[in-house]
């Protein structure tokens, strides 16, 4: 891959407002119970009940792109092949949100991003197991890798749906949170459980 930077943290409720008061964003979400838009006790919580489209609109207005699922892996997986963003340890509470005691480590919703710091990546990104799922650019085919060019995949030219990565504060499932997992959805999906980060090319 050429070189790359991601953000260290899923995107915040309150970062994505700013993009909504500026007019360029948009929120169709609702007012569901767990939904962290609009509310400020959630303000630092990761946006969720985002489609796809909402996903890359914030992107671009940070001058930055949705990952593609090579970009999200290898910065979820680094050079060493792991099976989780923080190794080879089961997933639990003391590295990701997730369902254990209850949704969310027991409080029935996501945490704030960076809560859990064991379980950083190797290039330091929180939260890519565990909390949201994250939109990533790539249409979805389970059979692309096979064809797929060894050098920057961006994934098919077209499909019905988009890749996710990364699990959720729902998730039970240890291979979910794996770092070679793949989900998808269609691309106007808004859940308690789907949000993003954004990427930007490095300077040559």
């Amino acid at each position: 891959l050429d070189a790359f930077f991601i953000d260290t943290y899923e995107v915040m409720a309150a970062d994505y407002q700013v993009c909504v008061d500026g007019a360029i964003c948009e929120y169709n979400g609702g007012d569901e119970e767990a939904a962290t838009y609009g509310n400020p006790d959630f303000s630092e919580h990761p946006i969720n009940y985002v489609s796809w489209d909402e996903a890359a609109m914030y992107c671009a207005f940070k001058e930055k792109q949705l990952p593609t699922e090579a970009q999200w892996e290898k910065a979820a997986r680094g050079t060493d092949g792991r099976t989780f963003p923080w190794g080879e340890e089961q997933a639990n509470c003391d590295l990701a949100v997730m369902q254990d005691g209850g949704d969310g480590c027991g409080t029935l919703r996501t945490l704030p991003v960076g809560m859990k710091p064991q379980g950083k990546s190797p290039y330091g990104a929180y939260d890519m197991a565990g909390n949201v799922w994250e939109w990533v650019a790539d249409y979805y085919d389970d059979e692309y890798y096979e064809q797929a060019p060894n050098e920057n995949p961006t994934g098919p030219n077209d499909g019905n749906k988009h890749s996710m990565r990364g699990g959720a504060f729902s998730t039970l499932l240890q291979t979910k949170f794996m770092t070679w997992n793949r989900n998808s959805s269609l691309p106007a999906t808004r859940l308690a459980g789907i949000g993003f980060r954004c990427v930007q090319a490095a300077a040559d």
